[in-house]
């Protein structure tokens, strides 16, 4: 096992973008290319380096602002095509790339002290708008975002003392309205 503390920022990304068996046999089994709303933020990074190891026959997509433009710099190097792009600016859907699977990651957690609009913007009416389906040839779109058991939904929510990786579920929400662990 991996001595995760002896780890800088770069060995720490590549060890949780390695796509296990499992993820790969999932991924080659999508037909077509994906993109990666939402690149930019938190996990989009390391999910969009993973699904490039993950299938070296599909182009990925990771569509963001990049307001980090090392986080730009990273994907690129990775072999993932970055489109920078504001999905709040409607004109932006008709250069983004089309394709047969999306996942959404677009949202606002940190550093919302005193930009209260756009975490409106981004957390509640841009979802409601489905950018996912202006980037879909289908319904193959995928949200994902972790539930930590033992957390209560209504609850202030997980501290760090409090995460337990173990006992994470990962849920994948499609556009077509269906769900599944």
């Amino acid at each position: 096992m991996t001595d995760i503390s002896a780890l800088n920022e770069h060995g720490l990304e590549q060890m949780l973008s390695e796509p296990a068996a499992g993820t790969r046999e999932v991924i080659a089994g999508l037909e077509g290319d994906i993109v990666v709303l939402g690149a930019g933020g938190k996990m989009g990074p390391t999910l969009a380096m993973m699904l490039r190891r993950a299938s070296e026959n599909k182009t990925i997509y990771a569509v963001s602002r990049f307001t980090d433009k090392a986080v730009k710099k990273r994907l690129d190097q990775a072999g993932v095509k970055t489109v920078s792009a504001d999905l709040l600016d409607e004109s932006c859907y008709r250069d983004l790339p089309v394709t047969e699977n999306v996942y959404y990651l677009v949202g606002m957690k940190f550093g919302v002290t005193g930009n209260q609009p756009l975490t409106w913007a981004l957390n509640s009416f841009l979802p409601g708008r489905s950018p996912e389906q202006q980037v879909s040839k289908g319904a193959k779109s995928a949200s994902a975002f972790f539930h930590l058991r033992g957390i209560s939904p209504v609850g202030p929510g997980a501290s760090r003392t409090s995460f337990a990786p173990a006992g994470a579920t990962i849920w994948i929400v499609t556009s077509s309205g269906g769900q599944r662990r």
